[in-house]
């Protein structure tokens, strides 16, 4: 067995919230073994499915305006931003690596636009897209997300990368802006007891 597995527990924490303050968050469904950290904010918890064996870290914040889901062994992991009003949908078995941002929602500032929420809508000029990560798909740590970035199944992003387009199934890709720089062997088991 991997050694990094028989020496770091990755499952025992004191700050998750139990299954009752879960349910007071007025999730439109959660699963089960689901795991959110106290220390998680999520704005638009009632548009938000959440299947089985999904962990939230501390310090996530995941804001929300529309129908979105968590499949099942889903991990989104300390410090990540996912802002998107157009709703987020991470596949089976995808993660986001420590201090990733997500955007589904970004201010056009070239064309004389005012910028940010204080500003009254019609003085602003958004790019909004509906936030999609594939399943198996991975973002790397501190790594960016803009609007109509969208992980294809088996996608992985590398650490420090910006994704402003559609990545291909079973690709690697890195960099600012990111590009593909290799393929990724498919996935040919899972533990299906886990589903």
């Amino acid at each position: 067995m991997n050694p990094c597995l028989t020496r770091y527990n990755f499952g025992v924490r004191e700050s998750f919230l139990s299954e009752t303050e879960l349910q007071k968050l007025n999730f439109k469904r959660v699963g089960n073994n689901v795991r959110v950290s106290s220390l998680a904010r999520i704005y638009g918890a009632r548009w938000l499915t959440i299947a089985d064996n999904v962990r939230i870290d501390d310090y996530v914040i995941l804001s929300i305006d529309a129908e979105s889901f968590l499949g099942n062994c889903v991990h989104i992991s300390n410090s990540v931003s996912i802002l998107s009003p157009l709703g987020v949908e991470i596949g089976d078995y995808a993660g986001v690596s420590p201090g990733a941002r997500i955007f589904g929602a970004n201010d056009d500032f070239k064309n004389g636009n005012l910028m940010h929420p204080t500003v009254p809508i019609e003085y602003r000029s958004l790019e909004c897209s509906r936030v999609v990560l594939g399943k198996y798909s991975q973002v790397g740590t501190n790594s960016i997300l803009l609007p109509f970035a969208r992980l294809g199944v088996g996608s992985v992003v590398g650490a420090l990368s910006m994704v402003k387009h559609e990545t291909e199934d079973w690709s690697i890709y890195a960099g600012i802006p990111a590009r593909k720089v290799g393929l990724r062997k498919k996935i040919t088991r899972t533990p299906e007891e886990l589903l």
